[in-house]
């Protein structure tokens, strides 16, 4: 979650609208690193696997296949995420969320 997280926050950055994901006057990395009075939507330390410190975190560089895989799924409007977290949320949904073979399926 918090790459996925990061992934938004930085998309100012990679546009070149901004220098640094904080500095954007509308993403919330700015409250999540500390440079925003008023509660944000949620808290850092309300994920899991928070990384310490969220500025560092946001200046890390992407890994090329997270990277490939959220635009890939954002494309298909497919969640990320592994299979137990995708069956999870097709639970909660009541619809398929997973992929299936492309094309007209065989018949015999």
């Amino acid at each position: 979650m918090p790459a996925a997280i990061r992934y938004v926050e930085r998309n100012p950055v990679r546009l070149g609208l901004t220098q640094t994901a904080a500095d954007y006057e509308w993403s919330s990395a700015r409250s999540h690193v500390g440079g925003l009075d008023g509660a944000p939507v949620f808290t850092i330390e309300e994920l899991p696997t928070a990384p310490a410190d969220w500025q560092a975190f946001l200046k890390d560089a992407d890994d090329p296949r997270w990277l490939n895989e959220i635009r890939a799924n954002t494309r298909s409007g497919r969640p990320c995420g592994d299979a137990a977290f995708i069956a999870e949320l097709e639970k909660q949904l009541h619809r398929p969320l997973h992929s299936h073979p492309r094309g007209r399926p065989l018949t015999v």
